[in-house]
């Protein structure tokens, strides 16, 4: 299995996980995160070509971070909210 796949497969299981316990059909799931429930079965069934903003709307839904790591921006300098200096 590639890494991708695997990390495809760990975020689908990862939204499962929080969904059932939550007793949310996948329907209840998309009508509170504003998203069609084919959505929801796709990124559950480990579907690559998820959008982000779906993706987003679903994880905040279930109080789930999605978090990046980088050896690059370990050693960067923090992201500002505002944007209002120029980039």
């Amino acid at each position: 299995m590639k890494r991708n796949d695997f990390q495809f497969a760990a975020l689908a299981k990862s939204v499962i996980w929080h969904r059932k316990p939550a007793k949310l059909s996948q329907q209840t799931l998309a009508l509170l995160a504003g998203v069609s429930r084919t959505a929801v079965q796709r990124l559950e069934g480990g579907e690559k070509n998820v959008q982000l903003e779906i993706l987003f709307k679903i994880l905040n839904t279930l109080n789930i971070t999605l978090s990046l790591d980088s050896r690059l921006l370990e050693n960067s300098i923090p992201l500002k909210e505002d944007n209002n200096e120029a980039g």
